[in-house]
């Protein structure tokens, strides 16, 4: 697995309905046709909701916002500006809600990628994600989406849990 904490200067953080216009205007740049910022305030709105943002400085570079319920959590989006991809934002924003997801005693975390999104499929796959299905034609523009899972309790070994379940505290260890 990469570990791209040294490309990068800055935190991520958990977020807030505050954050709602930031969010609404990063995400207008990185994912075209995304959440509106009414959208983005209205799921922040709930109790259910989890938003972490990435910092490089005072300037937002990326986002992760999911929901949990019932031992699960979605991520619903990821983005993080075109000029700071490939800098460990994404890396270290889905450590951030895995470790919440693990502090939370879930048992699973799904999302949903464009099926033509390889580099988000490569970030989520070094962090133990495996495909359960697809959405065709699930996008605007007919991409598919493949629906992805990471189940925190699978005893199987993947690159973020290197001995699993019986073990969660390694593995957050690992996270930090």
């Amino acid at each position: 697995m990469r570990d791209d904490r040294d490309r990068q200067s800055g935190s991520v953080r958990p977020g807030s309905l505050a954050d709602a216009e930031a969010i609404a205007t990063l995400a207008a740049e990185a994912l075209p046709g995304a959440w509106s910022q009414a959208s983005f305030r209205a799921h922040l709105e709930r109790s259910s909701s989890r938003l972490w943002c990435a910092h490089r400085g005072p300037e937002m570079v990326g986002f992760l916002l999911a929901e949990s319920a019932a031992a699960q959590l979605e991520i619903h989006a990821l983005a993080v500006v075109p000029e700071a991809r490939r800098g460990g934002w994404g890396t270290q924003l889905v450590r951030a809600a895995l470790r919440f997801a693990w502090d939370a005693d879930l048992d699973r975390v799904h999302l949903e990628v464009r099926a033509d999104n390889e580099a988000a499929q490569e970030l989520y796959h070094d962090h133990g994600f495996v495909v359960a299905g697809v959405r065709p034609r699930y996008y605007r523009d007919g991409n598919d989406a493949l629906l992805l899972t990471l189940d925190l309790a699978d005893p199987r070994p993947s690159g973020l849990r290197p001995t699993i379940a019986s073990k969660k505290a390694s593995a957050k260890e690992w996270l930090s």
